[in-house]
């Protein structure tokens, strides 16, 4: 199935609806930082007079970057969707009403907007990542090296120089 959806027939007819399901791979923009975004949606569209309401469920499984030690890892998750997809098309409302065009709903970018809105701030591959050395770099869930980890306060940098000899 296809993720732009024809919604002329449903639009006519108040309390008419729409359901599918899609399973496959998203390819979005590399802004995104969405890779390899695998779903399974299962979803319906509702006519509710003054739009189109979505609802549904979105499992989605892609792969995220470690936020401290940078390495990609698989993440999971599950997204309940609810949104109201407005047929207004006065000029004050087009950024908000970017998922209907000519009669045609744009699941993908729904998707997008949920899938980003959900995904964590900073990912981390596991709990207890150690992430990098600030020092040398070094992936210390890998390695540990014996770089001084200690930061001095830059108040007393001046001071430390006169120790350092």
């Amino acid at each position: 199935m296809n993720l732009k959806i024809n919604i002329t027939k449903i639009k006519k007819e108040t309390q008419s609806k729409i359901s599918g399901d899609y399973k496959g791979v998203i390819y979005f923009t590399p802004e995104d930082n969405l890779e390899d975004c695998k779903v399974d949606i299962h979803f319906k569209l509702s006519n509710i007079g003054k739009g189109i309401y979505v609802t549904g469920n979105l499992y989605l499984n892609l792969k995220l970057l470690c936020s401290r030690c940078l390495t990609k890892f698989d993440y999971e998750d599950h997204i309940e969707l609810e949104e109201v997809c407005d047929y207004s098309i006065k000029q004050e409302d087009i950024y908000d009403n970017y998922f209907i065009e000519e009669d045609v709903l744009d699941l993908k970018e729904l998707l997008r907007q949920k899938i980003t809105l959900f995904l964590p701030l900073k990912p981390l591959c596991k709990p207890e990542c150690k992430g990098l050395c600030s020092i040398c770099g070094i992936d210390l869930n890998e390695k540990s090296c014996n770089c001084e980890t200690k930061e001095l306060n830059p108040v007393w940098a001046k001071l430390a120089e006169k120790f350092k000899s």
